[in-house]
């Protein structure tokens, strides 16, 4: 006598989608969380060559801030 295959009851249906479900959705903020510390780190990476002490950078980004503080309220 053969035991015939069980079906998976509503439960553990429901169970199996909503690991897929948490899985899926831990994946995503995993790369978004991934993706905003390279940009981060992008942006930041420019910051780390002031620590140089070269007066030349220093007055660069000078410039650079205050074309910044002038061009923002423009594109607002």
């Amino acid at each position: 006598m053969r035991a015939e295959p069980r079906k998976p009851e509503g439960g553990e249906l429901a169970r199996g989608a909503a690991a897929r479900l948490f899985h899926l959705i831990l994946t995503f903020e995993r790369r978004a969380l991934a993706l905003f510390a390279r940009l981060g780190r992008a942006i930041l990476g420019a910051s780390r060559d002031l620590h140089t002490g070269d007066a030349q950078e220093y007055l660069l980004f000078l410039v650079g801030l205050s074309v910044l503080a002038v061009l923002l309220p423009l594109l607002r």
